[in-house]
């Protein structure tokens, strides 16, 4: 084989390499335009919208889940979040240690 045809193979196996190694997210990228949580990742498009940006964004606020606690005052039911108590011994709540054999 001569030098141009093995740099026209190589460049053609680059060319290949990056389509499909970049091509699926230019794909995404186009596709997460589609409509709202009813539209999903298919063609044809139906409708363009920015509905995935702005929720990204904190744009609009959260539609289907309830905004997590972001301190401990917001904690499930009003009360402030509380730790465990430390395991002792005594409550059964410590594990065991395996006794060992003196000499």
């Amino acid at each position: 084989m001569n030098a141009a045809g093995i740099k026209l193979g190589l460049g053609l196996y680059t060319t290949l390499f990056i389509v499909f190694l970049y091509g699926p997210l230019a794909v995404l990228a186009i596709l997460s335009f589609q409509t709202g949580p009813e539209g999903g990742p298919q063609f044809p498009i139906i409708e363009w919208s920015t509905y995935w940006y702005k929720h990204l964004f904190g744009l609009t606020p959260p539609s289907r889940i309830a905004p997590l606690a972001t301190d401990s005052s917001n904690a499930v039911g009003g009360e402030p979040a509380q730790a465990a108590p430390p395991a002792d011994a005594a409550s059964g709540n410590a594990r065991a240690r395996p006794a060992t054999a003196s000499r």
